[in-house]
């Protein structure tokens, strides 16, 4: 017996899934079709120290969720939920994901491995590494690249000696312990006017840096420029390219509005997003500065509206 707990599988209509070299987008694919013909047996072998590990993943995703996340995908009452675990500092290289399958399911067929991937709006997808994983808890760590922050979709395909089964989920937010260098000097502070406090986050051009360093007499360095600032404040937004390849990384939107209207503000194809490293932030200075004279400031995707100092990274 090769894993202390299975996974069962039965392929309808007599087809046979074919093995697939792994890390490729056709993997993906294959994995998608087969999952229509799988059905999995709901676990009768759930212990409560599995049940109480599910509901605390489910509670913390609950209690951070900024908006309605994708419906996990149920294969035979299994289903995926995964989730960026607090404490990760902004400006990192990779970041770490919690996975688990809910409701896992029966005995029949030992799991060989898990594969997962992060996928965009064509299917193709950016492999996760898996850094640890509990087969009896059905539980992984992922670490995640940072250019592939962006994609909220996650697709595991299971492995068996039957073929392959596919579960889904989409992760919509991801806690972010500040780095001072990306902020200007002084800053958050969320200070209040009008009775509306700061929840809302900018990045500012070089002329807004400076106003900000004469007036405060503080600096964090060159790459530093961000700011709350209250979320009805009216302005345009900074989008990224999708495509990891092309040479026109970021772009400012055309349309104007508050924070809240960030869905409707990027073109098709780019992401509403933020520098994410240092060279990012070097980059998108380099872009915004000569775009227009004097002051300009401009949204970026991160907020503490649900709890001050407590910033969330928004994932499209």
């Amino acid at each position: 017996m090769m894993n202390a707990v299975f996974i069962a599988l039965i392929v309808l209509a007599g087809a046979c899934a074919q093995k697939q070299p792994l890390g490729r987008s056709d993997s993906i694919s294959t994995a998608a079709s087969i999952e229509a013909q799988t059905t999995v047996q709901t676990t009768a072998q759930a212990t409560s120290e599995q049940k109480a590990v599910t509901s605390e993943v489910l509670e913390a995703d609950d209690a951070i969720a900024e908006e309605p996340a994708l419906e996990p995908v149920s294969i035979g009452g299994a289903s995926l939920v995964c989730l960026y675990p607090q404490g990760q500092q902004q400006g990192s290289e990779t970041y770490q994901l919690e996975c688990q399958i809910k409701d896992p399911a029966e005995i029949s067929a030992p799991i060989l491995r898990a594969e997962f991937f992060k996928i965009d709006e064509q299917g193709k997808g950016s492999q996760l590494t898996v850094q640890s994983q509990d087969l009896n808890l059905f539980t992984w760590v992922l670490l995640e690249k940072v250019e592939n922050i962006y994609l909220a979709n996650i697709q595991m395909i299971i492995h068996t000696p039957n073929g392959t089964a596919t579960l889904t989920t989409k992760v919509s937010i991801l806690n972010l312990e500040l780095a001072a260098r990306f902020w200007l000097g002084g800053e958050p502070n969320n200070s209040v006017q009008a009775g509306e406090e700061e929840d809302c986050a900018e990045w500012q051009n070089l002329a807004a840096k400076q106003v900000n360093e004469t007036a405060s007499g503080l600096t964090n360095g060159p790459l530093g420029r961000l700011n709350d600032n209250q979320c009805s404040t009216i302005q345009r937004f900074i989008c990224k390219n999708k495509d990891l390849t092309s040479a026109q990384k970021w772009m400012i939107s055309t349309i104007q509005g508050a924070f809240q209207d960030y869905p409707k503000a990027c073109p098709a194809g780019y992401h509403f997003a933020m520098p994410m490293t240092d060279a990012e932030a070097q980059s998108l200075n380099t872009f915004i500065d000569p775009l227009a004279p004097g002051v300009t400031k401009y949204w970026v995707p991160l907020h503490d509206r649900d709890a001050e100092g407590k910033f969330i990274l928004l994932l499209n």
